[in-house]
């Protein structure tokens, strides 16, 4: 859809494997349950799946499930897999979870502060008791990129890649190939809006959830959320 998202690697090698390190951190205990939403070709369940989680994962792209369950035979691991677009439709009859992961820059296709505090709002009544909600760091990786100007608005030099802002804060779109058309500066119906979120809107979204706010693992380059606002929140 877009590079930062789909396929199998929506980040550089180095941030993938920070993230792969966190989740084998997180998976070195018992059997627990695992949420993925927007699982694509399964780099975060297979991980989790190969460590001996129950991972269910969730995604509307029928090809990307097709190649996430071939990618399961190969490696020889049992993963759970459903088509369900999980930002207007939700999973039924389901034991609470002890991770729910949306990994991959998936979270950027939430562009509003409702439509967010909507999902998390069903991750957090799906928790298990100290469960977590994990997510890209979102502002840690990117936002520094957009204020040293690397995000303006504009056509790869190749032709072959346009972004442009929208008249909505950090709402943004990206155009690829035969989609890229100079002459249209503004979102189309067609395009699909995605949002930079910064760390202070991710933390009212989060508690407005009921969840605590998200905490940093610059290791890990991911956000954690648990179960329950944080100590002392109002």
């Amino acid at each position: 859809m877009t590079i930062w998202l789909g396929g199998d690697e929506p980040h550089d090698p180095e941030i993938a494997t920070r993230q792969d390190d966190w989740l084998r951190r997180w998976g070195g205990r018992a059997s627990s349950r695992v949420l993925d939403l927007g699982c694509g070709h399964g780099r975060t369940m297979m991980t989790l799946a190969g460590l001996g989680h129950d991972v269910l994962g969730l995604d509307s792209d029928a090809e990307c499930l097709g190649a996430c369950r071939r990618r399961a035979d190969e490696l020889g691991v049992t993963v759970r897999l459903q088509h369900l677009d999980f930002l207007s439709d939700w999973i039924a009859d389901e034991e609470p979870f002890d991770l729910v992961c949306c990994l991959g820059n998936t979270f950027m296709l939430v562009d509003t502060d409702d439509a967010a505090v909507a999902l998390l709002g069903r991750c957090a009544r799906h928790l298990a008791p100290g469960g977590l909600v994990v997510l890209d760091d979102l502002p840690g990786l990117f936002l520094p990129e957009v204020e040293s100007g690397n995000w303006e608005t504009g056509i790869s030099e190749d032709g072959g890649l346009q972004l442009l802002w929208s008249d909505r804060d950090d709402v943004f779109t990206v155009r690829s190939g035969d989609d890229v058309d100079p002459n249209q500066w503004s979102l189309r119906p067609d395009d699909v809006p995605l949002r930079l979120w910064r760390a202070q809107s991710l933390a009212a979204v989060a508690m407005g959830a009921g969840l605590s706010a998200p905490e940093t693992d610059e290791v890990g380059a991911v956000l954690v959320m648990r179960s329950g606002r944080a100590a002392g929140a109002s």
